[in-house]
């Protein structure tokens, strides 16, 4: 799967969403620090029906994001890449390069690997 069209942080982000069910957007800032890079992102997951918003019902400036049946699959997909099952990479969240097993750090980005 090909996620280069929606921004370098797309891989990342749809995991995060995946892993916590539903997120306020401001929370990918735990992800990606620039709040344009995650809103544009978002915006186009949400234009090809990946990810979807609704406003909170207590606060309409709190916008809530979660994956479509769609984007769950796709998120799926990613956990269950051969390279990452088989143990052999780590992906950066951040920038989603292949690292080493062993790498402490990314060797695109220089980001600490978890």
């Amino acid at each position: 799967m090909d996620l280069g069209k929606y921004g370098k942080h797309a891989y990342a982000i749809i995991l995060y969403i995946f892993e916590h069910k539903e997120v306020n957007i401001t929370q990918l800032k735990n992800i990606v620090k620039n709040s344009q890079t995650y809103t544009r992102t978002v915006e186009k997951l949400q234009e090809d029906g990946i990810v979807k918003s609704r406003d909170y019902v207590h606060n309409r400036r709190y916008v809530l994001i979660s994956l479509t049946d769609k984007g769950k699959k796709i998120a799926e997909l990613l956990m269950s890449t051969d390279h990452i099952a088989e143990g052999k990479t780590r992906i950066c969240p951040y920038c989603n390069t292949e690292n080493d097993m062993d790498a402490v750090y990314c060797k695109h980005c220089g980001a600490r690997l978890e």
